[in-house]
């Protein structure tokens, strides 16, 4: 079993390349949507369990959590289940407007919101982490 899922990343990559090969712009128009729609599951899911895929990041590395800091990377949970959510929409929506269009969103503007998220989640973390004892 460990070996199958050593190999998905490549199995994966490799049905990609296969799609674009293929059916050349309707699958590359594609990748943005299925792409974000995973980004978006991940947090969503993770947002029902005990603890969020973000709580178990943050236990690697500062190690044991407090209640506020638990609280705190649920909540960005939350967040980052929204924006994923909201860009795999209009990424959606792109599908269906012009080639240029579509390459200007996908390709530099839903970048510039993702990296705009987290240049401003991180000094807010650093902050909060500070707030309540830890080091950032």
């Amino acid at each position: 079993m460990k070996k199958i899922k050593s190999l998905l990343p490549i199995i994966f990559t490799l049905g990609i390349i296969g799609c674009f090969y293929y059916t050349r712009q309707t699958s590359l128009k594609l990748y943005p949507v299925l792409m974000n729609f995973v980004f978006f599951m991940i947090f969503f899911i993770s947002s029902f369990q005990e603890e969020t895929v973000i709580q178990k990041i943050a236990q690697k590395l500062d190690g044991d959590l407090t209640e506020e800091i638990t609280k705190y990377t649920r909540n960005l949970t939350y967040i980052w289940a929204v924006i994923t959510f909201i860009n795999l929409l209009i990424s959606f929506i792109t599908l269906f407007m012009s080639n240029k269009i579509w390459a200007l969103y996908n390709g530099v503007i839903s970048y510039c919101i993702i990296g705009l998220t987290f240049a401003i989640e991180y000094p807010v973390r650093c902050w909060y982490k500070r707030k309540v004892g830890f080091k950032c």
